[in-house]
């Protein structure tokens, strides 16, 4: 099934939004961060990677319905966001690999937005990164994902987006690479 989705950078009217999502008890659980992270830390670490260029909000068209509320019928909003990816170079990866990440509205899951959402940012990224060919020990565009080894929900959305095992295996991550 095709979803209609289309992608925007982050910008700082996300910061309060991925809070929330990040601090989402099953995402917290496969994260390998442990607890909850505080407003002050989230903040922090949001505004020191705005810049990224490869950071993208997926965002999907209203449902074809009214919605009422305690102050009575509500009209959807334009677009709404469903979950935030990006790709990065990790400076501890020795082998200079470039990782993907996402999150998701949990309110949002089971719908298809996150393979949708992982499909788009890593097409657009690759048709960028094969343009620029030097500094790259992997082809250029080879993306990687770490998914915890008990996260079946992320193992399932990677595939369908194109992502296979590479057989890389550490602790409790296991490795998947789109080319």
């Amino acid at each position: 099934m095709k979803i209609n989705m289309r992608l925007r950078r982050v910008d700082d009217g996300d910061a309060v939004r991925f809070l929330r999502w990040w601090n989402d008890r099953e995402t917290r659980r496969f994260s390998g961060a442990g607890g909850p992270v505080t407003l002050d830390e989230h903040l922090r670490w949001f505004f020191a990677n705005i810049e990224n260029p490869n950071w993208y909000v997926g965002m999907v068209p209203p449902p074809d319905r009214v919605t009422y509320s305690i102050d009575g019928p509500r009209l959807p909003e334009p677009w709404t966001p469903v979950g935030a990816c990006r790709i990065k170079q990790i400076e501890s990866d020795v082998q200079r690999r470039h990782w993907i990440s996402i999150v998701c509205d949990p309110l949002e899951r089971g719908k298809g937005y996150g393979t949708e959402l992982i499909r788009l940012v890593t097409e657009a990224y690759q048709r960028d990164a094969r343009g620029r060919e030097a500094g790259f020990v992997y082809p250029p565009g080879c993306v990687y994902a770490r998914i915890h080894h008990l996260n079946a929900p992320s193992v399932r959305v990677f595939e369908q987006a194109g992502y296979a095992y590479t057989g890389e295996v550490t602790g409790v991550w296991r490795v998947y690479w789109r080319d």
